[in-house]
């Protein structure tokens, strides 16, 4: 994969931060007590990031084709990522069929402004497959996880304000710089 596929990755994700911003402000809820649907959209923008730091560390500016590579979590943890990766070069569009093994692997995601920022910690443990298609300007990619187990904190300007620590089915679906679908049975869309 080139460079500029590499930019193109980094930048949707990016887009996808920028889109999401303006839901992690503190008119959304205080430190404490944030609700149960703004609770679960962090965990869906959180676990779309976690999920393309582990593409981006390990398959981004790589080879396409086959995959089948083992490494450290983002921020721990283990992943064996199979499946395969192509890029349709003349359009600039990678296409991926993976999937995910996680052992306790973390990542943390900021959102929001100085002064004003929501983090998101995740531990995530089990099987995601991750499919679809990715350019700079578009998104079309399913995540699904049937048994994960995902630790969660959720903390406002360094304050922990909500944690959940579940084992139970993912849904989601990026389009462009919106997610939706389930987490644990409880209906997200951002």
């Amino acid at each position: 994969m080139s460079t500029f596929l590499r930019f193109v990755t980094i930048a949707l994700i990016s887009a996808l931060f920028f889109q999401c911003s303006d839901l992690f402000d503190d008119s959304k809820g205080s430190g404490s007590d944030a609700d149960e649907t703004y609770f679960y959209q962090q965990i869906a923008a959180g676990f779309v990031s976690c999920i393309a730091s582990m593409y981006n560390q390990n398959l981004a500016g790589k080879p396409t084709g086959n995959q089948n590579i083992t490494a450290d979590g983002p921020l721990g943890g283990t992943v064996t990522i199979t499946g395969t990766t192509s890029v349709d070069n003349t359009h600039n569009i990678t296409t991926v069929d993976l999937v995910y093994d996680t052992d306790a692997v973390r990542c943390t995601s900021v959102f929001g402004d100085p002064g004003s920022q929501w983090t998101i910690s995740l531990e995530m443990s089990g099987t995601v497959t991750h499919k679809g298609s990715f350019s700079y300007t578009y998104a079309d990619e399913t995540f699904n996880g049937e048994t994960l187990h995902l630790k969660v904190s959720s903390a406002y300007n360094g304050k922990t304000s909500r944690t959940l620590d579940e084992t139970g089915a993912i849904v989601l679906h990026r389009q462009d710089d919106h997610i939706s679908g389930t987490i644990f049975s409880v209906s997200v869309a951002l």
